[in-house]
């Protein structure tokens, strides 16, 4: 069931961050479109401002949460990307450092290797291991 678009004056703050990481302050006017699905779940919020001006806001695509309260307050807050350096690329597998302390260890097979999934895990397991330990 569709419930949009409907106009509004929109006062958007949004947050943009630069490679200096200092904070930027945005205020938007704009119109509003939201879509509703059929069991009440949205599909998606579309912002269009009243004067589309380029380069007014740095794009971007990611992920987030957001809140839309029924008197039409809108928050969105992204959540910051898990940045991952590979370290070791083993066959089925791959270590790496987070840059968020834990280091990961990452093991993918196919489906119709699982017979094998137990003898490549070790092996492979003990081949990070030792890289790890060569480290230390």
């Amino acid at each position: 069931m569709m419930q949009g678009p409907f106009s509004t004056l929109l006062s958007q703050t949004t947050q943009i961050m630069s490679s200096k990481k200092s904070n930027k302050t945005i205020t938007i006017s704009a119109m509003v479109a939201i879509n509703d699905g059929e069991e009440k779940s949205m599909n998606f919020v579309q912002v269009m401002p009243d004067y589309p001006q380029p380069g007014m806001v740095t794009p971007f695509c990611g992920r987030g949460t957001a809140q839309m309260l029924s008197d039409g307050h809108f928050v969105f807050t992204r959540k910051p990307r898990k940045h991952n350096t590979p370290v070791l690329k083993l066959p089925h597998g791959s270590l790496s450092w987070g840059n968020d302390g834990y280091d990961r260890f990452t093991f993918v097979l196919p489906a119709q290797r699982r017979r094998e999934f137990a003898r490549l895990l070790q092996e492979e397991a003990e081949l990070a291991i030792n890289f790890m330990l060569g480290l230390i």
